[in-house]
């Protein structure tokens, strides 16, 4: 997407909201072209702190008061501060030029036998080791729309040394796997383990070697302080997206000011900011070091962790809310991760998480696993799996299935649409 086509859809994002609104935001726009960025941040928060929680204006004011405040740190040495609002972060799919083809060909090689190798093996489930269980479906391990090479942590598991001198850097490998994903030959089996319901790939999984590919993920490309860090703060439709979810959970728990709360899979912490300017205090933790740095630098939030001992350190009863946006998809031992934040919870504390809904289309692939995406829930498992740790389920909604109609503004409008592969589920602890 080309810089015109960026501010475009940025355009396109801002036509839906008020006319309050787009003034405001070219308001920003202005003080953030100038380097004027105390007044841009300013001029947002005063709209912010004049709009209720329930007022249809104040979901995109609270976006538009996150980005401003990465735009801010971002912005410094920046010719116009401004473009940071709606231009997107380099993509590690664009193409280049490679000056190890030969190198890279080998590589490519490789890969696609260690892909074929892994997909006929039978993998024990990652959650309780079980290798009981029946074929559901299939799906990509490295699906098109995956950034980076989710499919390549686990690898090493099978033993083999990968052929690259001099050696490959993740760019490269990325690019070889997109390549191999756009043949759309790779796939591999999901299961339904008979042992502990969860649904997952076929798949050799480590946790170890997980929290390795996330803590050793490279930075896109912002420096703060002569630091790379990555993140999307700054880009206000992405924020916008990311600011759905706080503001579902106030309006259906009421004010979270005084109450605490944990973001499991926080990422660069734009959740966390927008918890934080609904008054809350908030804990997060993430596998990814490079954007809990961005959320440290670029946001100034603290009280983050992305080691697991941490997260196990925690005192039974810290939180009153623990909150989940498309993060356990990514953990392999969901039970102990369900089993942690239960006994996280005070007594009547609330548990509410977003993961993709697991359907089949008509040729049994399964969409919503694949790459990076190691296990998932339907509705039926999600509640095998939260009952299973004394939680009891408040709301089970899924997207295009009566979502929208608990996600709604106070105008009526959808609050949540376009999500058409998500299932939210709120649980409390008695």
């Amino acid at each position: 997407m080309n810089a015109a086509d960026e501010r475009a859809d940025f355009n396109h994002t801002i036509a839906g909201a008020s006319p309050r609104v787009r003034v405001i935001t070219d308001q920003v726009i202005h003080h953030l072209h100038a380097h004027h960025f105390e007044d841009a941040t300013a001029s947002v928060r005063a709209a912010l702190t004049q709009t209720t929680p329930d007022h249809a204006d104040y979901w995109p004011l609270l976006a538009l008061t996150v980005a401003s405040r990465a735009c801010a740190v971002l912005g410094k040495d920046a010719e116009d501060p401004s473009q940071l609002l709606w231009a997107q972060a380099a993509s590690l799919k664009s193409e280049t030029a490679y000056a190890r083809r030969a190198t890279v060909e080998e590589a490519t090689h490789w890969l696609r036998a260690r892909l074929d190798e892994a997909a006929a093996g039978t993998w024990p489930c990652p959650n309780c080791g079980g290798r009981r269980g029946r074929k559901i479906g299939t799906a990509p391990l490295c699906p098109i729309d995956v950034s980076h090479a989710g499919i390549l942590f686990d690898l090493d598991a099978l033993g083999t040394a990968v052929p690259a001198d001099p050696p490959l850097s993740y760019r490269d490998w990325n690019l070889i796997a997109s390549g191999l994903a756009r043949q759309n030959k790779w796939h591999c089996d999901v299961r339904l383990c008979d042992s502990c319901s969860l649904i997952h790939l076929n798949w050799p999984n480590q946790p170890t070697r997980i929290a390795r590919f996330y803590s050793d993920l490279p930075s896109p490309g912002h420096l703060v302080d002569g630091i790379s860090v990555a993140g999307r703060a700054e880009n206000f439709a992405f924020v916008l997206d990311k600011a759905r979810f706080p503001i579902f959970v106030r309006r259906r728990y009421g004010p979270l000011a005084g109450k605490r709360v944990l973001d499991l899979g926080c990422a660069e912490g734009i959740m966390l900011a927008c918890l934080q300017e609904l008054g809350a205090k908030t804990v997060g933790f993430d596998l990814d070091v490079q954007r809990l740095r961005y959320a440290q630098l670029v946001l100034g939030l603290s009280d983050l962790a992305f080691e697991e001992q941490r997260l196990a350190s925690l005192p039974e009863g810290l939180v009153d809310l623990v909150i989940s946006y498309h993060a356990l998809e990514h953990v392999p031992d969901a039970d102990r991760v369900f089993a942690r934040l239960a006994s996280l919870l005070t007594p009547g504390g609330k548990l509410i998480l977003a993961v993709p809904h697991l359907r089949a289309n008509r040729d049994r692939t399964i969409q919503g696993l694949g790459g990076d995406h190691l296990l998932g829930f339907d509705h039926t498992t999600i509640v095998t799996f939260l009952e299973r740790h004394g939680l009891v389920i408040e709301l089970l909604a899924v997207a295009g299935d009566g979502l929208p109609n608990v996600l709604r503004n106070p105008d009526g409008t959808a609050l949540w649409s376009g999500m058409n592969d998500d299932m939210v589920v709120a649980a409390a602890k008695p």
